[in-house]
């Protein structure tokens, strides 16, 4: 008899490391907040009067800019839940709004970018211009070489450039591309506000959009050849603003970013966009919807929502797949209410986990089929858009604690009362 032995070999597939980046924006700071005012006059009433930090108002109120004690803790939480992300997408619009003096905008952007580097200080950033970055907003001809430069050179004493030349295209246009070899990652910042119909001077010139378009279609198609993937950052995204019921760009221009962007669908692994203050996503057209615009909210309270941040999860494609390059895994957004009754007996913000995309909406990845997907899910089940559309402000509403005060008293004078201890607005 002949024994035959088989030896069997097991292969176990492992999945590949997950990498991590923060997205923050419209942080806002307003080193002229006034606790003790109201957002009738952006919180800048004087004299300023201190308040306790168990006090609504310490740490910001819906309505107005971000006060420095938000900021603070902001950063304080984010290092606390991701303390080594790969790199930080700083999505623009740094300063506060509506500042009178150039040197004030300029001082406080520098601002915030120290603050970063205090909390991740070895975390590459990587910055988009806002168009409350440049001094008059959204005025980037009159100032681009005025503005841009003296601002680049500060921000290369604090290590944004790797490279001259991106020194050197940011100082001159206010965009630019940097690469993080290990993972063959190029991250493309674009100035979304020469895009913008509120770009000044009006009419624009095109030749700066043109060749914008230009710069990124060159860097594109270099990364294409290169078998590098690509994540696109700007602020002022290619979308309408429901409550605006205005495209954010020019339509010419968003035609012809989506006609560059479409070509390139296999390298581009994420379009990260902010502006609107608001959790969103969208698509340019539903027929061809390529890679999905991802919207993050805002840091600042000013547009009626809670402060809130995103940590994405992304890895390389499982070869297995047929794709190659980078995935986004996942995101996990972070968000405090100004009016939780933790933070006011506390005195500390009670920032806390608001959702995990894919547990949330029950997908695997966050990408163009996912995001299909939650569309049918928003479309179809009111339930689902509910707490979506919750999500969009951050989980404040306005309403709430009307509600919860005709809840507690059934007399009007008791339930005004209520009203008037609780608002948020006042």
């Amino acid at each position: 008899m002949v024994w035959l032995l088989f030896l069997c070999v097991t292969v176990v597939w492992s999945a590949p490391t997950p990498h991590s980046f923060l997205h923050i924006s419209d942080i806002h700071l307003d080193f002229g907040y006034n606790p003790s005012s109201n957002y009738h006059n952006l919180c800048r009433e004087k004299p300023t009067v201190p308040v306790p930090d168990t006090t609504y108002g310490y740490y910001g109120k819906y309505g107005c800019d971000s006060p420095e004690t938000l900021v603070d803790s902001a950063f304080q939480y984010m290092h606390k839940v991701e303390p080594n992300p790969d790199f930080i997408l700083l999505g623009g619009d740094l300063p506060c709004h509506k500042l009178t003096r150039p040197e004030d905008s300029l001082n406080t952007y520098l601002a915030v970018l120290k603050k970063s580097a205090q909390a991740f200080p070895n975390v590459p950033t990587v910055v988009t211009m806002g168009n409350n970055d440049f001094f008059p907003r959204y005025s980037v001809n009159t100032t681009m070489s005025t503005w841009l430069t003296p601002l680049a050179i500060e921000m290369r004493k604090l290590g944004l450039f790797k490279t001259t030349k991106e020194f050197d295209t940011f100082s001159q246009n206010g965009y630019y591309a940097t690469l993080f070899d290990s993972i063959k990652l190029k991250v493309i910042s674009i100035n979304t506000v020469l895009f913008s119909p509120y770009y000044q001077p009006y009419p624009a010139p095109t030749n700066k959009q043109l060749e914008h378009l230009f710069w990124l279609e060159s860097e594109l198609s270099d990364s294409k050849a290169k078998g590098e993937s690509v994540f696109i950052m700007g602020h002022v995204p290619p979308t309408v603003i429901v409550w605006h019921n205005e495209s954010q760009w020019h339509p010419e221009w968003i035609n012809s970013y989506f006609n560059v962007v479409r070509n390139y669908s296999a390298e581009i692994k994420g379009q990260f966009y902010t502006h609107t203050h608001r959790d969103a996503f969208s698509f340019s057209n539903l027929q061809k919807p390529g890679i999905p615009i991802l919207l993050s909210p805002s840091i600042s309270p000013n547009s009626q929502t809670n402060p809130s941040f995103r940590v994405y999860l992304f890895a390389e494609e499982d070869t297995q797949s047929g794709s190659q390059g980078l995935a986004l895994l996942d995101y996990l957004e972070y968000y405090a209410d100004l009016m939780d009754p933790k933070m006011l007996s506390t005195g500390k913000m009670n920032w806390k986990l608001e959702y995990d995309f894919n547990i949330a909406y029950n997908q695997t990845a966050v990408n163009t089929a996912a995001l299909i997907d939650l569309l049918r899910q928003i479309r179809e089940d009111p339930a689902v858009y509910a707490i979506w559309r919750a999500r969009c402000d951050s989980l404040f509403d306005p309403e709430r604690y009307a509600y919860i005060c005709a809840i507690e008293y059934d007399i009007s004078d008791d339930f005004l009362k209520c009203l008037d201890e609780t608002n948020p607005q006042n």
